[in-house]
């Protein structure tokens, strides 16, 4: 079996999702859905996209630079309400 990069999907209860989103990238998530399901793990979009989204956000290094050097998010449970930082748009951030 292969592995995926988000990994294993939590136990969680479910999060209530509503957003507009372009219909290709439903489309994307749907399949990366069925694929997880092949795996035996079954889940839906409303499991599926704030996980991705939190581990998006934990794999960027350079977010997780700005925010310890203005001191301003300690928590990293992803319920936990914190002010996200404001980014310079100008400057380009580095993929990681």
């Amino acid at each position: 079996m292969a592995h995926l990069r988000i990994g294993k999907l939590p136990n969680t209860a479910s999060v209530r999702l509503t957003l507009t989103i372009p219909g290709d990238l439903h489309d994307k998530l749907n399949a990366y859905c069925q694929i997880l399901k092949a795996d035996g793990q079954a889940t839906d979009l409303r499991q599926l996209v704030p996980y991705m989204l939190d581990r998006f956000i934990a794999g960027d290094r350079e977010f997780a630079r700005r925010v310890r050097a203005r001191g301003d998010v300690e928590n990293t449970d992803p319920s936990a309400s914190t002010r996200l930082p404001e980014i310079d748009s100008s400057k380009r951030l580095g993929r990681t």
